[in-house]
């Protein structure tokens, strides 16, 4: 966290892989946020790896608050690629 962006706090992690079978249960990266009312919407790539161990990858959601507090989207997002170049990962264009 900044409030100058010269002095940076570390709060820990934000989004963490899921421990279950979730979308992202083994890893959570490339995202973006978009600021919406009192709330910051994080969109990223959740690593997901079967019982076959084939890797998939989600474009997944979560909320984040202002007073800190993480909510993930409990399904993945369903983009069309029109919005997305076609990767494995998630890429906005404007």
């Amino acid at each position: 966290m900044s409030t100058d962006l010269v002095t940076w706090k570390n709060l820990g992690l934000c989004l963490i892989p899921d421990q279950g079978d979730g979308y992202d249960n083994k890893g959570v990266y490339s995202g973006s946020a978009m600021p919406i009312d009192d709330k910051i919407y994080l969109y990223y790539t959740g690593n997901h790896r079967d019982e076959d161990w084939t890797r998939h990858a989600y474009t997944c959601l979560a909320r984040l608050s202002k007073d800190g507090w993480v909510e993930k989207q409990a399904s993945k997002l369903s983009l069309t690629t029109k919005a997305l170049h076609t990767t494995r990962i998630l890429r906005w264009v404007s």
